[in-house]
């Protein structure tokens, strides 16, 4: 941010402008996309294979890890959330936005209090599905 947001003349109104579900669901999809296309390359040829869409609504990844039904996290933007669905474990995530005392756009989860950076969402939410086998010790 190039205004330091300790000064009395930091610029909070575009700062907040610019912190908002539509910028950051943007930003959100490139970074999901650069995840799976770098993971993709990584583990071709192992199995399970790994793809990512877009359409209307939003954008999701699968992963086929055994015969039957993919594993799909499924991205969409909200009222005032990203709303973020694991299909197959039927839960979902409300991604929230706020602009701290910092002058730092940073996410919440669920309304919880901890703050995150975009990077640290996007492991929390897609490092099951892109690494099963290693977080499963396999």
């Amino acid at each position: 941010m190039a205004d330091d947001s300790r000064s009395h003349d930091f610029d909070w109104v575009t700062a907040l402008q610019e912190c908002s579900v539509v910028v950051e669901f943007v930003y959100l999809r490139r970074l999901v996309e650069k995840g799976v296309t770098i993971r993709r390359e990584a583990i071709e040829g192992q199995p399970g294979s790994l793809s990512y869409s877009t359409d209307e609504s939003g954008f999701s990844v699968s992963r086929y890890l055994d015969v039957g039904v993919p594993r799909t996290i499924r991205f969409m933007l909200g009222d005032d959330c990203i709303v973020v669905v694991d299909e197959v474990h039927d839960t979902s995530y409300c991604l929230t936005l706020t602009l701290n005392d910092e002058g730092e756009c940073r996410y919440r989860m669920d309304g919880g209090t901890k703050e995150m950076l975009r990077w640290q969402v996007v492991r929390r939410l897609m490092e099951p599905l892109l690494f099963p086998y290693e977080r499963n010790g396999k």
